[in-house]
């Protein structure tokens, strides 16, 4: 699987070293870039398998999986960017948390996923997030479980209520496994599910 990431500031660096630290992916399957080039040279020079591209629509066409890391204002801009290249084959796995999956849907035509990491990831640890898109294809489901679950303790998220996933990505932020426990079984019981949580809370570890 080749990844691209776009947006190589402090999100975007603590996912692309903790994937070739933790064993994900080789470097040479990597393909980085962002807006001050530098920025994703530096990662280059740690890893120099990385490859570094010159704009985000080289990265989009070079990758089968495209992480966006950029900050909320510039997202749409990004995708505006990349739409010319995204095929219905790849995925692209959104970090930001104020832009939605179906936000995402609407502009690009391929499988969708959003993850909401922590600084912890970088120790190959900590919590996540993860919510899917409508169309997101299971085989690319399964796959980036597969992928991320190296080094991320993830919850998947596709059934969540709306308004709990600001208070669950702030949560997942702030790297509390124990607060998001605890809402999730406050959100459990709201939903009157006492005896345990639906397939769309499992945790995966």
């Amino acid at each position: 699987m080749k990844i691209g990431i776009i947006g190589t500031g402090n999100m975007g660096r603590i996912l692309a070293e903790a994937l070739i630290d933790g064993n994900a992916v080789s470097p040479s399957s990597m393909m980085i870039t962002n807006r001050t080039l530098l920025k994703a040279i530096e990662i280059q020079k740690i890893y120099p398998g990385v490859s570094v591209g010159k704009n985000a629509a080289e990265v989009a066409e070079y990758a089968d999986a495209i992480f966006v890391c950029v900050k909320p204002h510039h997202v749409l801009g990004v995708l505006d960017t990349i739409n010319p290249v995204i095929t219905r084959d790849k995925c692209l796995i959104s970090i930001t948390s104020p832009i939605s999956v179906e936000q995402i849907e609407s502009i690009v035509d391929c499988s969708v996923m959003r993850i909401i990491p922590s600084i912890t990831n970088r120790a190959l640890a900590g919590v996540s997030l993860f919510s899917f898109g409508t169309r997101c294809k299971t085989e690319w489901r399964e796959a980036l479980f597969t992928l991320l679950k190296r080094f991320l303790f993830l919850w998947r998220s596709r059934r969540i209520l709306q308004e709990w996933r600001p208070i669950l990505s702030a949560a997942v932020r702030l790297s509390s496994v124990i607060l998001c426990r605890v809402l999730l079984m406050q959100l459990s019981r709201k939903r009157k599910l006492t005896r345990k949580l639906p397939p769309s809370f499992q945790v995966r570890c």
